[in-house]
């Protein structure tokens, strides 16, 4: 086993790592200054929002106590 043994750890360890890296590199979605994709939601009332009914008005999203 000797300095083999820790090599072998290394060289995993460096695979794995690069292997996430990559991975998380290439998740879609819509990046910095694309429009976001379209979405329906139920509102407190009855009705719906709709993103594409807004398009060019500024919108905030709030994700509290979920």
């Amino acid at each position: 086993m000797g300095r083999l043994g820790p090599l072998k750890w290394i060289a995993l360890i460096a695979i794995v790592a690069l292997l996430t890296y990559e991975y998380l590199g290439k998740r879609s979605g819509p990046a910095v200054g694309e429009a976001a994709p379209d979405f329906t939601v139920p509102t407190w009332g009855q009705g719906e929002f709709t993103l594409s009914e807004h398009k060019g008005k500024i919108i905030v999203l709030d994700f509290w106590a979920t």
